[in-house]
């Protein structure tokens, strides 16, 4: 990923002090060493099939020839302890694991993965060296976006009053609010919500599946996030691609508290 922010950044040759970063030792998200196998879907897994982030490509489908209602039973991810999603999951646990799967290996950082541990020091540096806020990784993921994903609130509001742009989305449609709101949370989440809307951020925008910042906060759980998303005039009446509302995808997965705060 470093290589590639680098490449995109493009410019003169950076300073002696860019060419030396600490190195990674171990995985941000699930914590394993170098030469380790992540937790399996953890965020930082490569897919051995497509190359790109496991827990968010779609080779699953094509690998497993998955039917239409297998497929369905896969996006709607609710219970994978249970047949028939379980089956499913040990056919693409056994298919990765024949294939090969992707090691974790130390690394040099970069802004996003400073950003979403907050490390302020690490972002100034970065800051200092002149990298851009607006370059992402391979699917247009930022420093900004790692920031909100990581509730890191202070990182948050350094990047935005350096020129981050809250409306900025990825490959998929994602703003920086839909990922402050990709996993489940506590108050520090929802400030971060606050401070997305209050820097321009579209409340109410969907991604390329229709899902809203205020879907994502119900599907994980987010109840604090949820209320701030409501407070400031999220729609939950809103459907995603497949007629779901906020509240549908609340109760689907369980999460009975934003059920009824959506109700």
């Amino acid at each position: 990923m470093f290589s590639a922010f680098k490449k995109l950044i493009g410019g003169s040759k950076p300073p002696a002090s860019q060419n030396v970063r600490p190195i990674i030792q171990t995985c941000g998200d699930c914590g394993v060493r170098s030469g380790e196998f992540h937790d399996l879907f953890c965020t930082k897994e490569r897919c051995p099939f497509c190359g790109g982030q496991l827990a968010s490509c779609e080779c699953i489908g094509s690998v497993l020839k998955l039917t239409d209602e297998e497929q369905q039973l896969v996006d709607e991810y609710i219970d994978d302890s249970i047949p028939p999603l379980s089956d499913i999951m040990h056919r693409w646990r056994e298919s990765l694991k024949a294939k090969g799967r992707v090691p974790f290996e130390a690394h040099p950082d970069d802004p996003i993965r400073a950003a979403y541990r907050g490390d302020m020091e690490a972002i100034r540096t970065f800051l200092d060296n002149g990298f851009d806020l607006g370059v992402g990784n391979e699917i247009g993921y930022t420093a900004l976006m790692g920031a909100a994903r990581g509730a890191s609130i202070d990182v948050l509001r350094l990047l935005l009053s350096c020129g981050g742009h809250a409306t900025q989305t990825d490959k998929h449609g994602r703003s920086a609010l839909h990922w402050a709101v990709a996993q489940s949370g506590d108050s520090s989440q929802a400030a971060c919500v606050h401070v997305l809307i209050d820097a321009g951020a579209d409340i109410n925008a969907g991604d390329e599946g229709g899902i809203t910042p205020l879907m994502n906060a119900a599907c994980f759980g987010c109840a604090d996030a949820v209320r701030e998303l409501l407070q400031r005039g999220a729609d939950p009446q809103l459907r995603d691609n497949k007629g779901r509302t906020a509240k549908d995808l609340a109760s689907e997965r369980g999460h009975s508290d934003v059920a009824a705060l959506l109700a």
